[in-house]
């Protein structure tokens, strides 16, 4: 079992606990926030007040808050645009280059960026391979698609032998 692709730079309990100042004062000038359990259930089709506060929180500090999904457009550029916030659908996660060619695209610096996601297998995968630091955020609930719900029982073994080796860095 090697646990090395699926180690985050940090582990932190959710999204709405971090605090963007932290995020700033780390040098990130970017975050690439998942979607579903990361921000919101997946069956939540509008953000809540507690996603518009924290998105508006972010943005006060003068960060550039981008969705990331691997879910279809018709779920996340709704949500996206209530919020007024860029977004990418389809991504493919862990696979490296639709979200490789938008970072050219649009002349990012790796360095920039934070990846906020909840799953081993996808957002912290994909972060790895792109050399960009990311939080691993505990799902916001345990409602996930058939799909999502069976690689949760793989991600658990994995996360309890990351911990395990303490090889989980607790953001702070």
């Amino acid at each position: 079992m090697n646990i090395n692709k699926y180690v985050p730079t940090y582990y932190h309990t959710s999204i709405f606990e971090l605090n963007p100042n932290d995020v700033i004062n780390k040098g990130y000038k970017i975050v690439f926030s998942d979607l579903d359990n990361t921000l919101d259930c997946y069956i939540d089709k509008t953000p809540s007040k507690t996603v518009f506060d924290k998105v508006k929180a972010f943005k006060e500090v003068g960060i550039k808050f981008i969705i990331i999904s691997n879910n279809y457009k018709r779920r996340v550029k709704p949500y996206a645009d209530k919020l007024g916030l860029q977004c990418i659908w389809l991504l493919l996660k862990p696979l490296k280059f639709r979200l490789n060619h938008f970072i050219k695209k649009n002349n990012i610096n790796k360095k920039d960026v934070l990846m906020i996601g909840d799953q081993l297998f996808t957002d912290i995968a994909l972060a790895n391979k792109l050399g960009i630091d990311s939080i691993l955020v505990k799902p916001l609930t345990d409602k996930d698609q058939k799909f999502t719900s069976f690689r949760r029982k793989k991600e658990k073994l994995y996360f309890k032998k990351i911990k395990k080796e303490n090889k989980l860095k607790l953001w702070r």
